[in-house]
């Protein structure tokens, strides 16, 4: 540690003693800054300043003219607020001069407002609805933020004519109230009159009603009197007409025995004949009249059953009234319990009126029923009587003239038997007419109870009603008073204005922010800030040397080395975040919490600085172009401008990847205010990276340094292109192959000559092929992208792909030149022998790399002497081990030499890893003697190299 804080301190002098590289590091140090700040303030507020965008207004509306409103003018409306609106920069022009301002680009976007807008908006009013519209003109072409700035212009003005037109009918409409509040005053007591003189007459009826009712009460107690003496002497009926059905039976059989014994008796026939007409004559009349009187009873009933049902009828109708005329009175009432009560009376008696109309539709039905069988039995008792009465004559007069007329007895005898069937058939018949009538009586005895039973339901809801009735009076002057009182006079005292505006904007949407900043400025100061560190952690590695000069530090490590560079970048780095974090500060970003703010500004320079130092020392050129390629991921992807859930779902991807993300986040919680361990959770976040790209940067550089190596060689090529001088500018030879040298093995050199000679061979077409794709493959993905609709993440897909392979083919060309340069180092160290071998070994081995004593490069030359002077071998011999030759000559050695020599051999070794990549060891050379750097390397690369071997050797005997 002491000698990489000489070196720091050396560095540090050198810089102050220097003006113009004190005046370079403090411009580095400040340009960052002004980059912040510049783009800061430029962000403050812009939002605020939306008053220097032009907007054209034109207003072709004509006024409509609505009854009850007067003229409505919503485009005159709309003028008048725009032009006291000074959001934007409103200009009041024609329709064409309008479209062609936006156009041009003279105007942002443009209004115009139909003549039929007024019309529109008040069609509703007459049923015959339009839907208003105002056109609405847009340039995209010159700047997309104006747009969305005028997209929300549009959205304020549509809001401006809702509530403008909300508002003028919300004041026509109390106007209209109040002027009519004067009437409804004055018609209040008229109303109440009205109504008070509306309900007194509804309980008059109710009383009427129920006299009525107990009238029909009374007429329905008498006709069922009457109703049960019809039943009586339907009873005697029913027992008569069996009787008269066996008298008349029982002349037919003395008619028949007068018949047999006509001849015999024909002197006595004549008395009995007479006989038996006159009981038949006298049986017959018995009969009509107790039908007749049945029927004249029945009848007398039926006609007042009639008469009641008229009656009832009536009462269904008044009760249907009186029960409309409750339901209005009910519905003026207020809300509570004497409503409730009042329409819970009128619903029970509502019930009983329904109750009550059944109970007379069955009784009308009976009666009906009644009248009908009634006349049947009484045609067919007179239809009996003219029967009997005929036949009785007749038989009278055939006894009268039987003296006379004896041969004519017989065939009188024989009518009359005939005639006293069909009269005994007609008495029978009567009988289910008689019991049909009485199974009606009955019926109508039943329903004439329940009738009774709902008149006095009816009578008793009608008391009830009577009752509710007088209260109902009562609490409608009650709500008369109240109404005047209270109501009207707050109707009359209403303020249009107020109430328009109310109406025009009914609700407010109350915003609490929880976390609040105090303009746009301080938003996007944490993106700004953190790139504005990254950019100058970039100019610190495009600007200062990224490797220390070893002068007066020859034996310093390649981790003392680093780290001796690395503290500078990191002090500059360091400055330039205190300068951009504290000048936020200064600037009036509104930080909740500035120390916070300044320690987030530091960690993040710390971990920005050693992400970009690690890239840039360790891949040199290939560094710094993925630091600019991470840049130009960060910013689109660390949610820095927009919330992250807005871009493609790829960068939403990377978002947790990208340092940005947590420096971002890190400074927000400190200007808007602290939410839990989120503060710490990001700095823990950023500390990490800076510790794995230090571990990155202290243990991967040393295993890339001959591909850098190579970089550099290939750019000072170009002559015009900046390369690092300061550090290798030669490439290091690995252990093994030094010592396969050094042993002169004939074997070898025939492999080596034939790996080289058959890569070389195909290089040229490899490496041109790879440029070829290189070129190739944008035009490739730029014809797919503008033939196929992809949609942005399919695109940005595809842009990444298209880079991926192009940085995995870059690579591969990368290595391919590395492994075409490495073969040729390795043939032209092997062409060396004696003391111009030994000058190019010292010229590429790391001797400084890790022993670091007085004597350590007189060691390494010692070992590799007394390597010199080990008897060569051959195939033909036996073959010694690298392994072997230091194992003989580290008797001749110290240990310490030897040790060191040996770890400066074994870190070139490690040095060149990547030459691993290429090779793999041939048959018959053991892994000490024959290993080379492409031991790693595929079975198929190997192989191809041994195939041209023999093409080699030829060549070069020739």
């Amino acid at each position: 540690m002491g000698t990489v804080l000489r070196i720091f301190q050396r560095d540090i002098v050198r810089l102050i003693k220097n003006p113009f590289a004190l005046v370079v590091i403090v411009a580095m140090s400040v340009l960052p800054a002004l980059y912040a700040w510049y783009c800061i303030e430029a962000n403050w507020d812009p939002y605020e300043h939306t008053n220097g965008l032009h907007i054209a207004v034109a207003n072709e509306d004509v006024p409509t003219t609505v009854e009850g409103m007067g003229s409505v003018d919503v485009g005159g409306q709309i003028v008048d607020q725009l032009s006291q609106n000074s959001q934007f920069s409103w200009e009041f022009v024609s329709k064409g001069e309008a479209i062609d301002g936006v156009k041009s680009g003279r105007y942002y976007a443009a209004f115009v407002i139909p003549s039929s807008l007024s019309a529109d908006f008040t069609s509703a009013l007459s049923g015959d609805r339009h839907e208003p519209h105002i056109d609405y003109y847009v340039n995209e072409k010159y700047s997309s933020t104006a747009v969305k700035v005028t997209d929300a212009g549009s959205t304020a003005i549509e809001r401006q004519v809702e509530e403008a037109f909300s508002k003028a009918v919300s004041e026509a409409l109390i106007g209209l109230l109040k002027d009519r509040a004067g009437d409804i005053e004055s018609q209040i007591d008229t109303a109440d009159g009205r109504l008070s003189q509306t309900v007194t007459g509804a309980n008059e009826q109710v009383a009427q009603i129920i006299d009525t009712l107990q009238d029909v009460s009374q007429s329905i107690d008498s006709w069922s009197h009457v109703v049960d003496n019809a039943q009586e002497t339907l009873d005697v009926l029913e027992t008569a007409v069996p009787q008269a059905s066996t008298s008349i039976d029982d002349a037919a059989r003395v008619l028949s025995q007068v018949r047999t014994s006509s001849d015999g008796f024909s002197s006595s026939l004549a008395g009995t004949l007479t006989q038996s007409g006159a009981l038949i004559g006298s049986t017959s009349s018995q009969v009509n009249s107790q039908v007749n009187d049945a029927v004249g009873r029945i009848m007398v009933a039926k006609a007042d059953v009639d008469s009641v049902l008229t009656r009832l009828q009536g009462v269904i109708a008044q009760n249907d009234q009186i029960i409309s005329q409750l339901q209005d009175a009910a519905a003026a009432l207020p809300a509570g319990s004497a409503k409730t009560t009042a329409l819970n009376t009128i619903a029970r008696l509502q019930s009983h009126n329904d109750t009550l109309r059944q109970h007379v539709n069955n009784l009308s039905n009976v009666s009906t029923s009644l009248g009908r069988a009634t006349l049947a039995a009484q045609n067919l008792s007179n239809a009996m009587n003219t029967t009997v009465q005929t036949g009785a004559q007749s038989i009278m007069v055939t006894g009268t003239a039987l003296a006379a007329s004896a041969s004519r007895i017989g065939g009188s005898l024989d009518s009359l038997v005939l005639s006293m069937g069909g009269l005994s058939g007609a008495v029978s018949g009567l009988g289910p007419q008689v019991e049909e009538i009485s199974s009606l009586l009955s019926q109508a005895q039943g329903v004439f109870s329940q009738v009774q039973a709902s008149l006095s339901n009816t009578e008793s809801s009608l008391g009830a009603v009577q009752k509710h009735v007088d209260d109902t009076v009562d609490d409608i002057r009650a709500i008369a008073s109240a109404l005047e009182a209270d109501q009207l006079s707050v109707v009359l005292g209403l303020d249009v204005t107020s109430i328009g505006e109310f109406m025009s904007s009914p609700v407010t949407l109350d915003t609490e922010v929880l976390y609040p900043v105090e303009h746009y400025g301080a938003a996007v100061a944490p993106f700004y800030t953190n790139l504005a560190i990254w950019v100058g952690c970039f100019m610190l590695i495009a600007i200062l040397k990224m490797e220390v000069d070893r002068k007066g530090f020859e034996s310093m490590t390649a981790v003392q080395a680093y780290m001796a560079r690395w503290l500078l970048f990191v002090l500059v780095s360091l400055v330039q975040a205190a300068i951009i974090c504290i000048g936020d500060v200064a600037l009036g970003i509104g930080c909740v919490d500035p120390i916070s703010f300044v320690i987030a500004g530091l960690v993040t320079s710390f971990a920005f600085v050693n992400v970009v130092f690690m890239l840039g020392i360790t891949l040199k050129h290939i560094g710094k172009a993925l630091a600019v390629l991470l840049l130009i991921m960060q910013i689109p992807g660390s949610s820095g401008m927009y919330p992250i859930e807005m871009m493609p779902s790829f960068f939403q991807q990377v978002h947790p990847l990208l340092p940005f993300t947590y420096g971002i986040s890190a400074m927000r919680e400190a200007i808007g205010g602290m939410y839990g361990g989120a503060y710490a959770a990001n700095i823990v976040v950023l500390l990490l990276i800076a510790a794995v790209s230090l571990l990155i940067g202290l243990f991967v550089r040393p295993y890339v340094l001959n591909l850098n190596v190579l970089f550099d060689k290939r750019l000072r090529e170009t002559t015009y292109m900046v390369n690092d001088d300061q550090g290798l500018r030669e490439p290091r030879y690995r252990v093994r192959n030094v010592v396969r040298a050094l042993l002169d093995n004939d074997e070898y050199r025939s492999v080596l000559l034939g790996r080289a000679t058959r890569f070389n061979r195909r290089y040229p077409s490899i490496a041109q092929i790879s440029r070829i794709s290189i070129i190739v493959l944008p035009l490739v993905a730029l014809v797919i992208m503008c033939q196929f609709s992809l949609g942005p993440n399919g695109k940005v897909l595809m842009i990444v792909g298209f880079v991926t392979l192009v940085v995995l083919l870059g690579w591969a060309l990368v290595l391919i030149e590395y492994f075409h340069d490495y073969l040729n180092n390795q043939v032209r160290m092997v062409a060396h022998s004696g003391e111009d071998l030994m000058a190019d070994v010292m010229g590429h081995t790391p001797l400084r790399h890790k022993d670091f004593s007085a004597n350590h490069a007189e060691n390494v030359r010692a070992v590799l002497s007394r390597l010199r002077e080990v008897p060569q071998k051959n195939a033909a011999t036996e073959e010694l081990s690298s392994g072997e030759v230091l194992n003989d000559v580290s008797s001749d050695i110290p240990s310490k030499a030897l040790n060191g020599a040996s770890d400066a051999v074994l870190d070139g070794a490690a040095s060149d890893a990547s030459d691993e990549t290429f090779h793999k060891v041939p048959n018959g050379i053991s892994s000490d003697t024959a290993e080379t750097p492409s031991d790693s390397t595929s079975d198929g690369a190997s192989k191809t190299s041994d195939d041209a071997s023999d093409a080699s050797i030829d060549k070069e005997k020739r």
